[in-house]
């Protein structure tokens, strides 16, 4: 019968290091340990040597992450407005001016960059640092979707507000001559196989036509969530 292991077992491999208890029982699970088939004495080392090394990785990791969370913490202190951030930067900035005096002689003056503009740049460089990363893998998933969207075999608009059809751009009023704030609609039919179309010079506009309202409505909803325009 294969071991399973216990409580017991792994507060002893863990040392007393009650931080990584529950991370050492969803790593190193019985069902992992039984799968292996192995006879109790095996399970129980094989287990060890699991522990072991996920330990070992812990205690490689931990320095690496306490270095760089102090990193993290220093370059936040210097970009938090405080009495000892403005005794470092408040009057390191300036910029000229240039005028003419009583004379009539052109002169040069540096004016000093007011700390509250100073404030407002460190909080712009935190707001950037603190920006949700770019995934590559989501991003590269959501062009292929809309590659896909865009090469459909067929695209055909039934009807749309708030664009202009030929150019694919918003109209400034909708169809109550009210500005538009940037609503649109769209009726699209789609198609991922269509018999060939291309000597059909209304039906490729029309596929053309499709492509461009599409677009615009990607556009308008980009802005309203925040994303480019």
């Amino acid at each position: 019968m294969t071991a399973v292991a216990s409580t017991e077992t792994l507060d002893v491999l863990i040392q007393g290091k009650d931080t990584f208890r529950g991370l050492l029982r969803l790593a190193i699970r019985a069902g992992d340990v039984q799968r292996l088939n192995l006879p109790g004495d095996e399970a129980e080392r094989a287990l060890a040597d699991a522990a072991g090394l996920l330990l070992d990785s812990l205690a490689v990791a931990s320095p690496l992450y306490r270095a760089a969370a102090a990193e993290r913490d220093r370059l936040r202190e210097a970009l938090t407005p405080s009495s000892d951030t403005k005794a470092v930067y408040n009057g390191e900035f300036t910029f000229p001016i240039e005028y003419t005096d009583a004379d009539g002689d052109p002169q040069t003056e540096d004016v000093m960059v007011p700390w509250t503009t100073v404030k407002d740049v460190m909080a712009m460089i935190r707001r950037r640092a603190d920006a949700p990363k770019l995934d590559l893998e989501e991003a590269a998933e959501k062009a292929a979707l809309w590659d896909g969207l865009m090469n459909m075999a067929r695209l055909r608009p039934l009807g749309w507000a708030g664009m202009d059809g030929k150019t694919g751009l918003p109209e400034d009023l909708d169809f109550y001559g009210n500005p538009n704030a940037g609503y649109a609609h769209l009726g699209l039919e789609l198609w991922t196989a269509y018999p060939d179309f291309s000597t059909n010079e209304a039906e490729c506009a029309s596929h053309e036509r499709g492509k461009r309202l599409l677009a615009c409505m990607a556009r308008l909803s980009a802005t309203r969530a925040g994303g480019p325009s």
